[in-house]
C-alpha cells in the first residue's frame, strides 16, 4: 500500500509538470529559494575571447573546498557588465564573488551554430535554403549552462555531479534572438552545491529586467576531487536480442533530426524490452560556436545528448505509438572522472521503464574503455509524444508530405471538378499544445508570415484557425500548382497575403514562374479548415464555406434570411429544415467571398432565391452595396453548390449564372 501511494504522489507530480510544459511553460514552478538581487544593466555582451590557462573539460585547478556561503564575507553587489570565460555564461550583470550572481545570455543563430544542428525537421522551402524549422536547445546544453554559473562561483572546485535539474520549459529558437536570465547562488546548507535557475525573458521581463517565464533549474554538486566510481555488474535486457537498428544509418532524417555536431550515438548493439546497450563516440565541441571554434565546456552536453538519444531509438524499436520522446527531468548527475579525449569510445548502458501511458524514466551509464565508469545518468525522465501519424511524417519531410487530405466531396457537384484542388484538414492538436503548435508554424510558414503569427492576439482557438486555414490552402496551392505547372514547392514556399478587401490570394517567388495566378478561397469553422484552389480564367471567381450542424438560437434565422428566404425554408420538411438553414447560410458565405467584397450589409448582402432539394444546387443573388462594388453582377442570378457530409455542410461557387 505505501509504494501504491508513492507511486501515485510522483504520479500526480509529474502530471503537474508535464502539465507546464505541455501549456508552454505558463505554470507556476517553486520559486527559488531566495531571489537573487537584479543588476541594472540589461546590455547583452556576449564572450568571444578566450582565457590565458583555460580549464580542460570537467576541470579546475586541484584545493580545498572553499568555504560555505554563510562564512563569506559580505561583498558588494556589482552591476557592471563583466565578461567570463564560460560560453554559455553570457554577461554577468550582477555577483557577490563565490556566493552569488545575475547573468544574461543571448541565444542566436548567427552565433549559436549548435541552433542549427538541433533543428526540429529538415528543408521546408525550395526557394529558400535558410529557412529553417524551430531549434530547441537541448536539455544537455541547458545543463551546461546550468553547470557554468555555478563554476563561476566554485572557481577552485570540479563538478562532480547534479541534481533536481528540471526543465519547465523547451527553450526554442525561431528567426529572432532570445534572451536568457541566469541566476545562480550557492546554498548556505551544503558549501558545495549552487542552485541556478534560467528565465527566459519576453517582451516586458526582457526591457524591465524581470526575471521572465521559467525555463529550468537545477542544483550543481562541486567537490575537491571525482568521487570513486562503483564497481559495474554484469548488464543483462530482458528479451534480449541484436538490435533491429544494429545495421541502420541511424541518422538519416527517419529517426532522429540532430546534426553533425550532434551525431554522437555510433551504433545501437543489443536491446530489449527494458533498454539497450550501444556505443557512443566522444565528439569534439568544435562548431558550436561562430566566434569561439574551441570552446572549453564544464560538461561534455554534446556525449550526454547522444546517451539521451538512445531512449528515442528504443521507443522507436519498439513503441508503436508514443515514441516521440523528449527529455524535461534528471534526478541526478554522477561525473567520476574528467572529460574524455574526442573521437573515443564509450559504451552507453540504457535501463528504462515506462511510467504511466506517456513517460520513459531511464537510468544511464557512460563506461569508457578502461571499463570504468564516467558517467552515470539517475532518472533521466522523457515525455512521450502521440503525434498524428501525418504531421510525423510532414514532420520528418516537409517537402515530400501533405497534411490535409483531399476532399473531393465539396467539388462533385461543380462543372469540371478536376480542374480544381480542394483539401481539408481537421485541428489535430490541442489549443495547449504549445512546442508542437509552434513547430507546426515553423514548418509551413515563411518569413513574413511567422512575424503575422507571433503577432496575433486573441484566443488560443484564433490562432489555431488562422494556422489550419494556412495550412490547408497550401496543401491545395502545392497540388494544384504542381499538377497544372509542373512547380514542386513546399508549403512555405507559398505565401497567404490578403488583397485591400481582405480576400486571401496566392504569392511566393513561385508566381514569376507561372502563367497566371490560381485564385484561392478558404473557410474555417469548429476546427476544420477546407481550402480551394483553381483557375482564375474566364471571370470565375472561386467561394467555398463550411458549417458544422449544430443548434442555433431561435433568432437567428430572422437576422440572417430576408422573409422571402424564410417562406424557402418553411416549405421544405421539417426534418431538413436545419440542414437547409445552414446550406443557405454557406451559400451566402461562399457566394460573398468570391465577389471579393464579403457580406457588405450583413447577411441580406446575397439573398437565395431558389433551391434544388435533389442537386443540393441554391440560387441566390447579390444586393445593396455588394453589387454597387461589383456592378458587373448586378441583377444576375448565381448558381451555389450545396452538400453535406456527416455533420458538416459545405458550400462552393465559381459564380456561375444560372441558365
Amino acid at each position: 500500500m505505501r509504494e501504491y501511494l508513492l507511486n501515485m504522489e510522483r504520479f500526480l507530480e509529474v502530471e503537474q509538470e508535464m502539465m507546464q510544459l505541455f501549456l508552454g511553460g505558463d505554470g507556476a514552478p517553486p520559486p527559488p529559494a531566495r531571489a537573487l538581487g537584479k543588476g541594472s544593466t540589461t546590455a547583452v555582451v556576449r564572450q568571444t575571447r578566450e582565457v590565458e590557462n583555460p580549464r580542460p573539460p570537467f576541470a579546475g585547478p586541484r584545493g580545498d573546498a572553499p568555504p560555505p556561503a554563510a562564512a563569506l564575507p559580505p561583498t558588494a553587489t556589482t552591476s557592471s557588465p563583466r565578461v567570463r570565460s564560460f560560453p554559455f555564461l553570457g554577461t554577468i550583470i550582477s555577483e557577490v564573488p563565490g556566493a552569488e550572481l545575475v547573468a544574461l545570455r543571448r541565444l542566436e543563430k548567427g552565433e549559436d551554430l549548435f541552433l542549427d544542428e538541433h533543428v526540429l525537421g529538415g528543408r521546408i522551402s525550395r526557394t529558400d535554403d535558410a529557412l529553417r524549422p524551430i531549434a530547441v536547445v537541448p536539455l544537455t546544453i541547458s545543463t551546461e549552462i546550468l553547470a557554468e554559473a555555478a563554476a563561476a562561483l566554485m572557481p577552485d572546485s570540479l563538478l562532480v555531479g547534479m541534481r533536481e535539474v528540471r526543465a519547465h520549459r523547451w527553450i526554442h529558437v525561431e528567426t529572432d534572438p532570445i534572451t536568457l536570465r541566469i541566476t545562480a547562488r550557492r546554498t548556505s546548507q551544503a558549501g558545495n552545491e549552487v542552485e541556478v535557475h534560467v528565465h527566459q525573458l519576453t517582451g516586458e521581463a526582457e526591457r524591465g529586467g524581470a526575471d521572465g517565464t521559467p525555463a529550468i533549474q537545477g542544483i550543481m554538486v562541486f567537490g575537491d576531487r571525482y568521487p570513486e566510481p562503483p564497481r559495474l555488474g554484469d548488464f543483462s535486457l530482458r528479451a534480449e536480442r541484436v538490435s533491429k537498428l544494429a545495421s541502420t544509418n541511424l541518422y538519416d532524417g527517419e529517426l532522429m533530426f540532430h546534426g553533425r555536431c550532434f551525431q554522437g550515438v555510433a551504433s545501437v548493439d543489443r536491446s530489449g524490452q527494458d533498454g539497450l546497450v550501444a556505443q557512443l563516440t566522444v565528439l569534439p565541441p568544435t562548431g558550436l560556436f561562430r566566434s569561439t571554434p574551441t570552446p572549453r565546456l564544464v560538461t561534455d552536453p554534446v556525449v550526454l545528448d547522444a546517451a539521451g538519444q538512445l531512449v528515442g531509438f528504443w521507443a522507436a524499436e519498439y513503441l508503436e505509438r508514443g515514441f516521440v520522446v523528449f527529455p524535461y527531468r534528471l534526478a541526478a548527475l554522477h561525473v567520476y572522472g574528467p572529460g574524455r579525449p574526442a573521437h573515443e569510445r564509450v559504451t552507453c548502458r540504457l535501463r528504462l521503464r515506462l511510467f504511466g501511458t506517456n513517460q520513459v524514466s531511464s537510468d544511464l551509464d557512460l563506461v569508457g574503455m578502461d571499463g570504468r565508469l564516467w558517467m552515470r545518468l539517475v532518472g533521466w525522465e522523457d515525455m512521450r509524444f502521440d503525434l498524428p501519424k501525418a504531421f510525423h511524417r510532414f514532420w520528418v519531410a516537409p517537402l515530400d508530405n501533405l497534411l490535409s487530405r483531399p476532399w473531393q466531396t465539396a467539388v462533385a457537384g461543380v462543372p469540371a471538378p478536376d480542374s480544381l484542388e480542394c483539401r481539408r484538414l481537421d485541428r489535430f492538436f490541442d489549443s495547449g499544445n504549445a512546442i508542437w503548435k509552434v513547430l507546426w508554424a515553423s514548418l509551413v510558414l515563411n518569413r513574413r508570415e511567422r512575424k503575422a503569427f507571433r503577432e496575433l492576439t486573441g484566443p488560443d482557438t484564433r490562432r489555431s484557425d488562422w494556422l489550419l486555414g494556412r495550412a490547408a490552402a497550401k496543401d491545395a496551392a502545392r497540388v494544384f500548382l504542381r499538377r497544372h505547372y509542373a512547380l514542386v514547392l513546399g508549403a512555405a514556399d507559398i505565401e497567404i497575403d490578403h488583397d485591400e478587401y481582405g480576400r486571401p490570394v496566392l504569392g511566393g517567388p513561385w508566381t514569376r514562374e507561372a502563367e497566371s495566378l490560381p485564385t484561392l478561397s478558404l473557410a474555417h469553422a469548429g476546427g476544420t479548415a477546407v481550402a480551394l484552389v483553381g483557375h482564375a480564367a474566364g471571370g470565375r471567381r472561386l467561394g467555398i464555406d463550411l458549417e458544422a450542424i449544430r443548434p442555433l438560437r431561435p433568432e437567428f434565422e430572422a437576422f440572417a434570411f430576408t422573409r422571402d428566404e424564410q417562406e424557402l425554408l418553411a416549405s421544405l420538411p421539417s426534418s431538413s429544415r436545419p440542414e437547409w438553414v445552414f446550406r443557405f447560410w454557406c451559400a451566402k458565405e461562399a457566394l460573398a467571398k468570391a465577389l471579393g467584397r464579403g457580406l457588405m450589409d450583413g447577411p441580406k448582402s446575397i439573398r437565395v432565391q431558389g433551391l434544388d432539394r435533389e442537386t443540393g444546387i441554391v440560387a441566390a443573388v447579390g444586393h445593396g452595396r455588394l453589387v454597387e462594388a461589383r456592378p458587373e453582377f448586378a441583377g444576375r442570378t448565381l448558381v451555389v453548390y450545396t452538400v453535406r457530409e456527416d455533420d458538416w455542410v459545405v458550400a462552393t461557387t465559381l459564380c456561375e449564372e444560372q441558365p
